[in-house]
């Protein structure tokens, strides 16, 4: 290490103890469980400005956190279709008008709130202008949120969506170790196209 990444390494530790890494499994398996889907809800304070500047309202924090208890408090029935939240930093610490903290919020309709967790944007080695994320990977309980595997934009050929899906599977069956209880597909970013 050259020591420009700004990642401690004695912070993060190769091995959890052994009660942490079965805690880990059993959220990541319940994160993943059939028929529900996750939230991705860890918009950056930009990014709720933009939606709230979209319909003529000024970023504040009470209006994200206005956006947050909207999505959280829709309806109570939510988590028999969603597993699990990712969160924004800022609203872990936010509460409802009635002054129930969103993380309670999210427990009481048996959803489990999380955020996303990686150190940052570094340079893909060996690769002119392509970043990866450097993610905590020495984690068990991991879950896996990539794209889809589409042709690149100079490609001639468009392959279908069913050879899209085939060549994504073929790719993540081929790759991704057995142990890695789920995969959870971004929920944006790529056209359909």
């Amino acid at each position: 290490m050259d020591g420009s990444t700004p990642r401690d390494l004695d912070a993060f530790p190769l091995e959890l103890p052994r009660p942490s890494r079965n805690e880990l499994r059993k959220i990541a398996y319940a994160i993943v469980s059939p028929g529900n889907g996750i939230l991705a809800a860890e918009e950056s304070v930009g990014t709720v400005g933009k939606r709230l500047a979209d319909i003529g309202l000024e970023s504040t924090e009470d209006k994200r956190r206005k956006y947050g208890q909207l999505l959280f408090t829709t309806d109570k029935q939510m988590g028999y279709y969603i597993s699990g939240v990712i969160l924004f930093p800022e609203t872990v610490y936010q509460k409802a008008d009635h002054g129930t903290p969103f993380i309670e919020l999210l427990k009481q309709r048996k959803i489990i709130p999380g955020m996303k967790v990686d150190t940052g944007v570094v340079s893909l080695m060996g690769y002119l202008d392509e970043t990866t994320t450097q993610g905590l990977d020495d984690l068990e309980g991991t879950l896996l949120k990539p794209n889809m595997v589409v042709a690149g934009q100079a490609a001639t050929v468009k392959p279908s969506k069913e050879e899209i899906g085939k060549a994504t599977v073929t790719a993540l069956s081929r790759t991704v170790p057995p142990a890695v209880p789920g995969i959870t597909f971004l929920s944006g970013g790529q056209s359909e196209e």
